[in-house]
């Protein structure tokens, strides 16, 4: 057997091997970067101390080029997402109102006084 034809052969397991480890790497990545202003903003719930700030739904992409997006992943780029807005807004903590439902979250953005 030719080493042309060998290789030749194994060009399509090697195409699926590349094809796969492509689609868990954008499948685990997350495409949002937390700003500086916004990692001091915490998740905490809401209680009597805090004043809500507002309410606001954020979306992220489910898919990327045809391929599903872990939840965990989305999740963690919502939260991203909700720091960034949180900083803009003033607000210093974040609780999610809802579930992910097709890349979308509600947030409630809050302004608590500091722990003592």
């Amino acid at each position: 057997m030719s080493t042309t034809r060998l290789f030749s052969e194994r060009k399509p397991h090697f195409y699926s091997l590349c094809s796969v480890l492509l689609s868990i790497g954008i499948s685990a990545c997350s495409f949002v970067e937390l700003k500086p202003e916004a990692r001091n903003i915490i998740l905490s719930p809401p209680h009597g101390e805090c004043r809500q700030l507002g309410e606001y739904e954020l979306s992220t992409q489910v898919k990327m080029m045809f391929i599903s997006r872990r939840p965990e992943s989305l999740a963690d780029e919502l939260q991203i997402l909700a720091q960034n807005k949180a900083a803009v807004l003033g607000a210093n903590a974040i609780w999610p109102a809802s579930e992910i439902t097709e890349g979308t979250r509600t947030y409630l953005f809050l302004r608590c006084p500091p722990s003592r």
